[in-house]
């Protein structure tokens, strides 16, 4: 096979069928493309959707991941797959027509320096409810995701990144930097590009790539979510392997910030009154400035003076609760060593 597509799958009814006909209707190398589909114990009726392509797609597969985390999943499917490039996809998403043929256009052209090719995301949302549309907004927007570029940014043509979405490696990449890292179950992305970087290698972004990423429904799963990756942040100490930037900690030391806020209310309040009012309203000024800014660009006007800094908060708010979370879980195990 030329090309394997790797896709972890764990409760995906709502979007697998049209992840995979986005791939199956769209890719013009699709005879000689392999797609690896790995699940982690989906109980939603997704099994049925996957046996049925199975059974209608002799170039399908379906590997069960029985430790049901992602890096478990890829790393199943590099070690079954026998394509000369791979592809990681995510099955909440959909890709753009010729995505993959794209994929591996740019990585021929490319150096052979470049392990690893992807694009830019444009975030949908996972329903019709305002929620959900502010839900997407703030995950389109830099108050909400920060210099993610591939998330918020546009390409003219291409550009060397630290990470990318979605990615397309060569083979080499297994021999060079190995398999992906299972003690990292959810930023497993970021820590294989970032050793994809420091092998001496690079990664690429190309505005000739693109998909469709579906943000959660509501606002428990968007809060959940929130919650576990900022948890993930905090719970190790990583040393010189750290793969986070500073992006990534900002919502730990604003909830720290809060914390110390109240205490000094409390216990200072004619010190610190004025101090924290000011903050606050800083703060506010702040998210409602990129709520404008999102307004021009996606339209909307109640859900973005409304809801847009609500969401803002409780992502900002739910995202360092986990970090504090995560910080608490690294010390007392080292107490407990």
């Amino acid at each position: 096979m030329k090309v394997s597509i790797i896709i972890p799958i764990l409760n995906e009814i709502n979007y697998l069928r049209q992840c995979l006909d986005s791939i199956i209707n769209n890719t013009t190398i699709i005879d000689d493309t392999e797609i690896l589909l790995i699940d982690g114990g989906s109980k939603d009726g997704t099994i049925e959707i996957i046996n049925e392509y199975v059974s209608k797609y002799k170039n399908i597969k379906y590997y069960k991941n029985l430790r049901g985390i992602t890096p478990a999943a890829l790393n199943i499917g590099l070690l079954n797959s026998s394509g000369l490039y791979i592809v990681r996809l995510d099955a909440h998403a959909k890709y753009q027509n010729h995505y993959i043929d794209e994929c591996v256009s740019e990585l021929e052209n490319a150096d052979s320096s470049v392990l690893n090719v992807g694009g830019t995301i444009k975030t949908t949302p996972g329903g019709e409810k305002s929620v959900s549309k502010a839900i997407a907004y703030v995950l389109s927007s830099l108050i909400g995701v920060g210099n993610s570029f591939f998330r918020t940014s546009k390409l003219d043509s291409y550009k060397f990144v630290e990470t990318v979405p979605f990615g397309c490696f060569r083979r080499s990449v297994i021999d060079i930097v190995g398999l992906f890292n299972e003690e990292e179950p959810r930023n497993e992305d970021l820590e294989y590009n970032k050793r994809i970087i420091k092998s001496g290698r690079k990664i690429l972004c190309s505005n000739k790539i693109s998909s469709e990423y579906y943000a959660r429904q509501t606002v428990k799963g968007f809060l959940k979510q929130a919650f576990n990756n900022g948890f993930i942040v905090t719970n190790k100490s990583r040393g010189d392997n750290s793969f986070h930037n500073l992006r990534h900690f900002i919502p730990f030391l604003f909830v720290i910030y809060f914390i110390l806020s109240l205490f000094l209310f409390v216990f200072f309040d004619n010190i610190a009154s004025d101090l924290i009012a000011y903050s606050w309203i800083f703060y506010l000024l702040i998210v409602y400035f990129f709520s404008i800014l999102s307004f021009v660009r996606k339209g909307g006007f109640l859900i973005h003076t409304t809801i847009f800094p609500v969401i803002v908060f409780l992502l900002h708010l739910f995202y360092g609760v986990g970090s504090v979370f995560g910080a608490f879980y690294y010390l007392s195990s080292k107490v407990g060593k």
